[in-house]
């Protein structure tokens, strides 16, 4: 992929353990389970403004609050990054059984239908795989043509 994207920037998913003040759930924004508070970091020195601004991260996901697994957009100005939780995975820990279950993350590039040569379409998608093989709380995002 980085041959066919001539020195730009490439698209990428950022992950990390503790969420930054920026994971709060908002209504109306916000989708996917939340039931659990959201324990932070005591600061996130700039992350998810600079993931914002580099028009190239479309994903913060981390973990950590166990039993939330939402996405929303960090606020109002940054309509590509989402910030995710991941949800409760394992058998240690808390949160209930019923709640053990993975989120899954997607990206798909494919060469833009456009003019200009060496563009390509990003899109991505994310869920939740319950243990029981259900899946839940799918957010996606429409394709963006980047160069």
């Amino acid at each position: 992929f980085k041959a066919i994207s001539h020195g730009s920037q490439l698209p990428s998913f950022a992950f990390q353990h503790i969420p930054t003040d920026s994971f709060y759930w908002q209504d109306n924004i916000c989708s996917g389970m939340h039931q659990d508070g959201v324990a932070t970091v005591s600061s996130d020195a700039g992350l998810v403004d600079t993931l914002v601004k580099s028009r190239s991260v479309y994903v913060l996901g981390v973990g950590h609050n166990h039993i939330n697994d939402y996405c929303c957009h960090p606020n109002s100005s940054s309509a590509l990054l989402q910030v995710c939780f991941g949800r409760h995975s394992g058998y240690g820990g808390y949160g209930s059984s019923e709640s053990r279950g993975a989120r899954i993350y997607e990206m798909v590039l494919q060469p833009s239908q456009s003019q200009n040569k060496g563009n390509y379409e990003v899109s991505w998608s994310s869920w939740v795989r319950l243990e029981t093989g259900e899946v839940v709380n799918e957010v996606s995002s429409n394709a963006e043509e980047t160069q």
